[in-house]
Order: C-alpha cells, then sequence, then structure tokens
C-alpha cells in the first residue's frame, strides 16, 4: 500500500469520444487530514487540542499524525 494511501477519489475516463479525463483524485491522506481538521474544528474528539488553543501548525500537525495513522490502520 501506498504511504499516502493512494487516490481517494479516482476516475477513470468514459465513454466513447472520452469526455472526461482519468483524474487520479486528492491523496487519501490529504482527505483523512482534512476531515480531522474538521473534526478539531467542530470539537468531535479534539476538544483538548482546540481547547488549548494551539497554534495552527500544532493542529495541522495532530491531523497529518492523524491521517499517517489511518492509512496504516487502513492497511493491515
Amino acid at each position: 500500500m501506498l504511504k499516502d494511501g493512494g487516490p481517494a477519489f479516482p476516475r477513470a475516463a468514459h465513454g466513447q469520444y472520452k469526455i472526461s479525463e482519468e483524474q487520479s483524485g486528492m491523496l487519501l491522506r490529504d482527505y483523512y487530514a482534512g476531515q480531522a481538521l474538521a473534526a478539531a474544528m467542530m470539537g468531535g474528539g479534539f476538544v483538548e487540542v482546540v481547547a488549548a488553543r494551539l497554534a495552527p501548525d500544532i493542529i495541522a500537525e495532530h491531523c497529518w499524525r492523524l491521517a499517517d495513522a489511518m492509512i496504516m490502520a487502513r492497511g493491515r
């Protein structure tokens, strides 16, 4: 499995005339980190991070670490 989880929303080219091009989509790691950030901003599970009013770079680091953990768990 790729370290970044691979594409989150790939789309294959389809149709006789190839109306849409193949797209790999965003990386699964990016998607997971974005979802973790949304949870952090809503206070869902990240209450201590948000409540501590940590610097944005620290919150972002937590989100990336969660994304990496989710990818590792997914690969098991």
